[in-house]
């Protein structure tokens, strides 16, 4: 599938561009005799583009599954040595708090003096 669908697609493109040549070089009310080459070209580029997306969707599947995985591995190392920095303390309720925190997040009161 993965190589039907371009080929396929190709035809569609190539029986458009005759068409559309075929028309546009038309004298005054001259009949076209390839204007049904749109009708058949539009449905098969149409068709091989599915035919492409369908063949490419399992290595497109597998490059992402493989992308994920890496985010998610970095995410989670970045996630450890976060926790494993000391954190502060509040000096009132004990609560953990981040570095940069000015007030306790749960008794509200001020951090400067820690």
């Amino acid at each position: 599938m993965k190589f039907i669908g371009p080929i396929i697609m190709f035809a569609g493109i190539c029986c458009l561009a005759i068409a559309c040549f075929e028309f546009f070089t038309l004298e005054f009310f001259e009949e076209p005799q390839y204007f049904w080459l749109f009708f058949v070209g539009a449905p098969l580029i149409f068709f091989g583009f599915l035919l492409t997306g369908v063949g490419n969707y399992k290595k497109l599947k597998e490059i992402n599954n493989e992308a994920t995985r890496e985010q998610m591995a970095a995410a989670s190392k970045g996630w450890e040595e976060g926790q494993l920095k000391a954190e502060v303390y509040c000096s009132n309720c004990g609560h953990p708090v981040g570095k940069s925190f000015k007030f306790c997040s749960e008794c509200g009161s001020s951090l400067q003096n820690n």
